[in-house]
C-alpha cells in the first residue's frame, strides 16, 4: 500500500508542477487528477480502489494533448495503475 500512495502522491505532484493553473483545462488531466486522489484517498484508509482503470485510454488521450512519450505523469501514473492492479488481484 506504501508504494501505492507513493506512486498517486507522485503523480499528482508532477501534475501540479506541470499544470499549475491549467490542470482543469484539460479534461484528461483533471480525470488522471481526480482519478488519482481517489485512488490516494482509499490507500490511505488501507483500502484498495475498486474500479477498474484502462490504461491505454488515458495515455492515448494523454498523448493526444501532450505528445510527450517521457512525461513524469504518464510515466508515474503508469506505475500507480500497474501496482493497483496487483492489488486488486491479491483481493480476488
Amino acid at each position: 500500500m506504501e508504494d501505492l500512495i507513493k506512486y498517486a502522491q507522485n503523480v499528482l505532484d508532477a501534475i501540479n508542477e506541470e499544470y499549475t493553473g491549467k490542470s482543469q483545462q484539460e479534461e484528461i488531466i483533471r480525470d488522471m487528477y481526480t482519478v488519482t486522489e481517489r485512488i490516494l484517498e482509499a490507500a490511505k484508509k488501507n483500502h484498495v480502489f475498486e474500479e477498474n482503470i484502462n490504461i491505454y485510454n488515458f495515455s492515448r488521450r494523454f498523448l493526444d494533448i501532450t505528445s510527450d512519450y517521457g512525461s513524469p505523469i504518464l510515466l508515474e501514473f503508469e506505475k500507480l495503475v500497474n501496482q493497483l492492479k496487483k492489488l486488486q488481484e491479491n483481493i480476488k
